[in-house]
């Protein structure tokens, strides 16, 4: 040991410079006043373990010398501390031990934490000499009326205040049965607080020979410790947490990565089942394109022999024959307008409809077209009208469509009306657009069906008993020949008052 003349010694305001140093942050500068004198006495006996004041100065220059020394230890202690700690108890113990082995009249040391379920003090470290001589048996196993150590703990974790007990020269006769007769001559416990989880537990220090190895200077030294000890448990506590959370995010990685896999698998046979909706779309299109072809030729034979043999009139037909070609001339055309619907669809869904733009007179179109259709529409009684309002009827845009478009939907206005009239209306929208409006005074479109209007296929009443007939083509292909024509269509109903289809067309394309 070096001699006390040649010892290094550090000034109180020295010491509480380095505590300041390294735990302000942490802390907020909350350190134990040096100056305050810790006047606590233990119950259990007062005449056998009293608080008392140094006399000696040579035992206050141990104590400057020891401060030296612990300020030596001090950046060991804050290594620890700073390190990663994976197992708490022996990051206590090696603090401690820095503790017992750079301050000499520190005997043994214990470290004994709060556990919160338990609702009691745990021992978690302890080094020293001869410090199994405190433990007899479990600390929560001490009765408490005749445990000097547990009352001495108890007491400063419950005030959180530090206790100074040093043995009475006079006295030795302890109730501490639970220690076996092994009676340090002096103790100080203080609390380990931390301004983040509160009260933590106790660090208890101990001399077995010298009553006056602390004293009032002491609290300066083991505040230090034990708010070292507290930033120790506090970053267990958060890293501790952060591996929790760290698990965490990894099972959660996992699940994710799991369900991003199944996403992916689902979104390839997804793929893989579109791809084959598609070929079989392109299958029933170019089944449709042929199929036409197939069944137009001879039922264009078909028909064209019944003209002839109709405008024979001359010959010996009799009226009935002369009604039964009239009756296979009128459902052959009703026939190829199927088919002709069937070879427009396949060639929009196919993209081999091609467009072709020309200047026309719109207004003579509507007119036409409307006149076309007036002996069908006379044949129910329909008043069939026009309402132009045009001040440019030139276009440019395919009126080979444009006239397919009024068709259709002029044959649907006929079809599903009765009674009352329909009317075609022709306007402008500004100076680029113009607008067409097939209004009638038919039986509407019930709201749950009104999705669906333009879908292929689709009818309202689809049983084989359905009043009205059609394949469901006419609105889809008026529909995809607007679209081609760069126009927009929609429609207005009232079931059981009529409906309005709406074009919008750009006066040219």
């Amino acid at each position: 040991m070096m001699p006390k003349n040649n010892r290094k010694y550090i000034q109180t305001q020295d010491f509480t410079s380095v505590n300041k140093t390294y735990l302000s942050e942490e802390f907020n500068d909350n350190f134990l006043d040096i100056t305050q004198e810790a006047e606590i006495e233990i119950q259990c006996r007062p005449t056998d373990m009293i608080l008392s004041r140094p006399q000696s100065t040579d035992g206050q220059s141990e104590n400057l010398t020891s401060k030296g020394k612990f300020s030596a230890i001090l950046p060991k202690i804050i290594k620890i501390t700073n390190q990663y700690i994976i197992h708490l108890p022996e990051a206590l113990k090696q603090i401690i031990q820095e503790v017992c082995d750079g301050i000499e009249f520190v005997h043994f040391a214990t470290v004994l934490l709060y556990d919160q379920q338990k609702q009691n003090l745990e021992l978690v470290a302890k080094i020293g000499i001869d410090v199994d001589k405190l433990f007899v048996s479990k600390i929560d196993n001490i009765q408490e009326n005749c445990d000097f150590y547990r009352t001495l703990l108890d007491h400063v974790l419950n005030t959180g205040a530090a206790k100074l007990f040093q043995k009475s020269a006079g006295s030795l006769d302890y109730p501490v049965s639970p220690f076996a007769g092994y009676t340090p001559s002096s103790m100080y416990a203080i609390p380990i607080n931390s301004p983040h989880l509160g009260r933590l537990g106790v660090l208890a220090v101990g001399n077995w020979d010298n009553t006056h190895a602390f004293d009032t200077t002491s609290p300066e030294i083991f505040l230090g410790v034990t708010n070292l000890m507290a930033i120790a448990i506090h970053h267990t506590q958060l890293r501790q947490q952060l591996d929790q959370q760290a698990a965490t995010c990894a099972t959660q990685t996992a699940i994710i990565l799991e369900q991003q896999h199944q996403l992916e698998k689902q979104q390839h046979k997804i793929q893989q089942q579109n791809h084959q909706l598609i070929q079989a779309a392109n299958h029933k299109s170019e089944f449709f394109a042929t199929t036409s072809h197939e069944l137009r030729t001879p039922l264009n034979v078909i028909l064209g022999l019944s003209q002839v043999l109709l405008r024979q009139r001359s010959s010996s037909l009799s009226e009935e024959q002369m009604d039964m070609i009239e009756r296979i001339i009128s459902n052959g055309n009703y026939l190829r307008d199927i088919i002709e619907d069937m070879f427009n669809f396949a060639k929009v869904r196919t993209g081999h409809l091609a467009i072709y733009p020309e200047e026309f007179n719109l207004s003579s179109l509507v007119m036409a077209t409307v006149a076309d259709h007036y002996f069908q529409a006379l044949e129910k009684d329909l008043n069939l009208r026009a309402d132009i309002n045009l001040n440019h009827p030139i276009v440019v845009n395919d009126s080979r469509l444009m006239h397919q478009i009024l068709v259709k939907l002029l044959s649907n206005a006929i079809k599903f009306t009765d009674t009352g009239e329909i009317v075609v209306k022709l306007w402008e929208i500004g100076s680029q657009k113009i607008a067409i409006a097939i209004q009638d005074s038919g039986i509407g479109i019930a709201e749950v069906h009104r999705e669906a209007i333009f879908e292929p296929l689709r009818q309202v009443d689809q049983s084989i008993t359905r009043k009205y007939e059609g394949a469901g083509l006419g609105l889809a292909i008026a529909k995809s020949f607007v679209e081609l024509m760069q126009g927009k269509i929609s429609f207005t109903s009232k079931l059981g008052e009529g409906s309005t289809f709406y074009i919008e067309l750009p006066r040219e394309i």
